[in-house]
């Protein structure tokens, strides 16, 4: 469920935050959640892209109940982890 991109969004955002460019994190981490939103809402209202996406990663494909819940789940807790990270990101540059 997670692809190259998460981890390059987690990892960069977390060594911009560990050398203090606290602003960069903070837009990074915004990035990634509009991201992950913008998947769980293109896998709602376009079943069909979402099936096509899990044939192409060779995951199995049930017929009758299109994974669109695991997904959601899993992109509410990684938007949930993202967000967590910009809020503290974002304190520290004084967004908030």
């Amino acid at each position: 469920m997670t692809s190259v991109f998460d981890y390059v969004f987690f990892g960069l955002a977390g060594f911009l935050y560990v050398i203090g460019e606290y602003k960069l994190a903070f837009w990074i981490c915004s990035l990634a959640i509009i991201n992950h939103a913008g998947a769980a809402v293109r896998a709602i209202f376009d079943p069909d892209w979402y099936a096509r996406k899990r044939m192409e990663a060779r995951l199995p494909i049930d017929l009758y109940d299109s994974g669109i819940k695991q997904l959601l789940f899993v992109k509410l807790i990684v938007i949930g982890m993202l967000s967590w990270a910009a809020w503290r990101a974002g304190k520290h540059a004084g967004y908030f």
